[in-house]
């Protein structure tokens, strides 16, 4: 199996690589067969596939990552600030294998060569959102050395470069992860306690 780029006509197969989240599966199977996947700029997310080479090349496994846009304009940030972040962070948008293909490692590979890929352009931190109640997802993701908060912990951002804390929220029957891609980050996140009786409602990255 080789890690890349989804390509054009791959759509199909990286939808149903997704079918527990058919919403995002069909939004990336839009992107992969419109040639917007590589993760070449800014405005293209990066769909990254495990290819098996000995089954012409059938995709077993899926990464996605992208610039979350809305998020961060929905951050009430100076203009400066929304500029830096755009250049800064990267959200997880999906990641799914095969059932055959966990006890090789390929989660932790396509994660991994998302973050290789993200580091080399110059962004500095990754984050996700994933649901409760799979412990050995969560113990897997602090192996591969993200921080993963509690269910419902948001994400605190703050910069020199702005005023003031800025809150990456994070529904309750959710949990927030992060990973540094930069040993020097000008942007720093971190985990934040939600208080007692306050609700929060679903982010969409």
């Amino acid at each position: 199996m080789w890690l890349r780029p989804a390509r054009p006509g791959e759509g199909r197969q990286v939808e149903q690589l997704l079918v527990s989240d058919p919403v995002t599966g069909k939004a990336l199977r839009a992107s992969v067969d419109a040639d917007r996947a590589d993760g070449t700029d800014g405005s293209h997310g990066l769909v990254l596939v495990a290819a098996d080479r000995r089954h012409e090349e059938k995709l077993v496994g899926v990464a996605a990552a992208g610039v979350p846009r809305a998020l961060i304009g929905g951050l009430g940030l100076p203009a400066e600030a929304n500029r830096l972040l755009v250049r800064s962070i990267i959200a997880v948008n999906g990641v799914s294998v095969l059932p055959e293909t966990v006890q090789h490692g390929l989660v932790g590979r396509l994660l991994t060569g998302m973050a290789k890929h993200y580091r080399t352009a110059g962004f500095q931190w990754v984050f996700g959102q994933c649901r409760m109640g799979n412990d050995a997802w969560l113990t897997h993701l602090r192996g591969l050395g993200f921080t993963v908060g509690a269910a419902g912990v948001d994400i605190r951002l703050n910069s020199a470069l702005w005023p003031h804390n800025s809150t990456i929220r994070t529904q309750s029957d959710l949990h927030a992860f992060y990973q540094p891609l930069t040993e020097e980050p000008s942007v720093r996140m971190a985990m934040m306690p939600v208080p007692n009786g306050i609700a929060r409602q679903p982010v969409a990255v």
